[in-house]
């Protein structure tokens, strides 16, 4: 456990970069990428703040969050259903001052962003959904090859 201070002191450092939003549906963590105007990025499963894309190299501004579980942004009954994320997401865009936005999701977040999209399409500018996961899995892989 010798490299155990090397954790402790990166993740200090990661934890440094990011910010915390107490908003009226929970508590969330969220990192700031680029400038303004920003699109809401939400990274797959299991996905932290600290994940970005790149796009704030060519001008694009992005909210990277972690959702609940990951990160410090707690899971508490009500956030392990995609409404309840869905809502926390949608209160974090408003404390940020964000009436529209793009968003961008990936893997396990796929289904966050369409329910977002569901629950308030005035708001959803832009719905970009990368190698996402948008429902329950009915099969298991190993039936699927053996067939």
């Amino acid at each position: 456990m010798r490299n155990a201070g090397i954790v402790v002191k990166k993740r200090a450092y990661f934890e440094s970069l990011s910010l915390m939003a107490d908003t009226p549906k929970g508590t969330i963590e969220y990192r700031l990428f680029g400038n303004a105007p920003y699109m809401l990025f939400m990274p797959g499963t299991p996905g932290f703040c600290q994940t970005t894309v790149g796009f704030e190299k060519y001008g694009f501004g992005c909210v990277s969050v972690s959702r609940p579980g990951y990160g410090r942004t707690p899971m508490k009954p009500g956030l392990e259903t995609t409404t309840g994320q869905a809502e926390l997401l949608l209160a974090l865009m408003t404390h940020l001052g964000h009436d529209k936005f793009p968003m961008l999701c990936a893997s396990g977040a796929g289904i966050i962003g369409l329910r977002i999209a569901h629950l308030a399409p005035e708001r959803v500018q832009a719905l970009a959904l990368c190698c996402a996961t948008t429902g329950k899995l009915t099969h298991s892989l190993i039936d699927m090859f053996e067939k």
